[in-house]
């Protein structure tokens, strides 16, 4: 990324996204941009003074982080909508990603539908990470977990975790959740409703592990590389949860993951998988929209091979 973007408002709960952008900006050699949008009030002149404060604010907070010269620092103080002029500030350049906090000065404690962050996530064409707290591991990125289903737009999101594996030093961990019919005891088949037996259930079972497992091997042997430790694992149940828990249990300092896979939604759905990951806390979470796109998506999405009966 040539360009990471923090939107700021003043407030503590926004500026929690300034440390993992510095240190993003940092390991991947590219700058920030200290962003404050100003909503146009009716009252004459007073956005010119809000203007001004935010010019000072921004200022203060650029100083301060360049003070190491370690990054390169601008700040924009831009009138509008604050969604849709960011997205717009994002549309200048390529290679831009959008770093900021779920919340900022309505100091709402969840990512709630409607709120900017929402709106940003919905209608960007850039990746767009959303920060809750400092990083897990302290000073730098250790484990980057990269959810995938197999399709070509769940693999939308592994060019870019791979990236920033190899700039941090983290490992690269690939989850893939298999669902047994929804893990439900019946089964449709056609349109009658056939019982699922002990035995067969976990026939059916061992079949989709064995084939996420089969799929996972085939994309770590076209990433494999010297510089970057990738492994993975496939878990059983609701995608969203088992995501949730493999980055609990792997310390994921970061999540990158696609806006949606195989359901094929042009848009990030309000009770996805996605949305799920990002309302859990478990990490911050980067959402890579379907339009970017890069080497890394494995043979078995670009062919349409991937097994079906896994997410």
């Amino acid at each position: 990324m040539d360009r990471i973007i923090v939107p700021l408002d003043g407030s503590p709960l926004a500026e929690q996204a300034l440390e993992t952008a510095r240190y993003l900006a940092q390991t991947l050699q590219g700058s920030l941009v200290l962003a404050h949008v100003v909503e146009s009030p009716p009252v004459p002149g007073v956005a010119e003074a809000d203007r001004e404060d935010a010019e000072r604010y921004l200022a203060a907070v650029a100083q301060a982080i360049a003070a190491d010269g370690a990054v390169p620092v601008a700040t924009r103080v831009l009138l509008g909508p604050v969604a849709e002029t960011l997205l717009a500030l994002a549309r200048e350049e390529p290679r831009t990603m959008i770093v900021m906090s779920s919340h900022g000065r309505s100091g709402v404690g969840r990512l709630l539908f409607g709120s900017v962050s929402d709106r940003v996530i919905r209608a960007a064409t850039v990746p767009v990470l959303i920060v809750r707290a400092p990083l897990i591991s302290g000073d730098r990125m250790r484990h980057v977990l990269v959810p995938l289903d197999g399709s070509p737009l769940s693999e939308a999101a592994l060019p870019l975790g791979l990236a920033i594996a190899r700039a941090t030093g983290a490992t690269l961990g690939l989850v893939r959740v298999a669902e047994v019919y929804s893990m439900a005891p019946f089964a449709g088949l056609g349109v009658s409703i056939t019982p699922v037996d002990g035995d067969l259930f976990w026939e059916l079972t061992e079949q989709v592990r064995d084939e996420a497992r089969a799929y996972l091997d085939a994309v770590v042997e076209e990433h494999r590389a010297p510089d970057v430790r990738i492994v993975w694992e496939v878990r059983v149940g609701r995608p969203a949860e088992e995501i949730i828990r493999a980055a609990q249990t792997t310390g994921a300092d970061l999540i990158v993951m696609s806006t949606h896979g195989r359901g094929g939604l042009q848009r990030w759905a309000f009770g996805s998988v996605t949305d799920e990951v990002l309302r859990s806390r478990a990490a911050p979470v980067l959402v890579v929209p379907p339009g970017v796109r890069g080497e890394g998506v494995s043979e078995w999405a670009r062919a349409g091979t991937a097994p079906v009966g896994t997410a």
